[in-house]
């Protein structure tokens, strides 16, 4: 691919920005988003910044009223149960093609692994990078996969189901995202065939959330 191709716009690169700040909650949930002052602080046209915001808009991270404020969406517990429901519809479908096909990306996963046991080893405590390497682990077989609907479903949700991980670690502090053992467990399971682990790990997870989730203060 020719650098060309590879160029994003400045749009783009400031939404990349605001994407991280909002699914971190540096921006919260409600905040408003105003055009000029966003311009001023990145030093750019107010059209590069509606250009950023669109994106983010379609990402469902932000909202836009009929008087054009613009606001940081503000995640339901209905919309999280959702997203995790939704992340193993798609995994399961996923994971079974990856195997039916022979497709499984060892090297991708692996690599995976090995960045969590170097968070969970080095005494880092480092839970964005844990987040990161768990996050590649289990798209990387989205990625694999031969169908294209399942690949556009998952980058539909992709940005708010981060944005949700970052909530329920702000209700319950302690890390959920397995650890690297585990990992490896159903890395081992897959190579042999077995979905099942995978899948388990998955639907552990979203039980874990919903009872953060009714023990929180998350509104409806």
């Amino acid at each position: 691919m020719s650098n060309l191709l590879k160029k994003t716009t400045l749009g783009q690169q400031i939404a990349a920005i605001l994407r991280e700040n909002i699914i971190k909650g540096t921006y919260a949930q409600g905040e408003h988003l105003i055009e000029e002052e966003l311009a001023k602080k990145f030093e750019v046209s107010r059209a590069t910044i509606r250009e950023a915001l669109r994106l983010l808009e379609t990402e469902g991270l932000l909202d836009r009223e009929i008087n054009k404020c613009t606001y940081v969406h503000r995640l339901s517990a209905k919309e999280i149960k959702g997203l995790f429901s939704m992340r193993i519809l798609l995994e399961r479908e996923a994971i079974s093609r990856c195997v039916e096909n022979k497709c499984i990306p060892s090297d991708v996963i692996l690599n995976c692994i090995d960045r969590m046991k170097f968070c969970m080893e080095n005494g880092s405590n480092d839970w964005d990078a844990h987040l990161q390497a768990d996050m590649a682990f289990h798209t990387s077989v989205i990625n694999a996969n031969d169908n294209i609907y399942i690949r556009k479903c998952w980058e539909l949700i992709a940005s708010q189901y981060k944005m949700a991980m970052y909530i329920i670690r702000a209700l319950y502090a302690k890390a959920f995202l397995g650890t690297y053992q585990e990992h490896q467990r159903i890395y081992e399971q897959l190579m042999e065939g077995n979905t099942q682990p995978w899948i388990a790990h998955l639907e552990n997870l979203k039980a874990d959330v919903d009872k953060i989730i009714r023990e929180g203060n998350i509104g409806n």
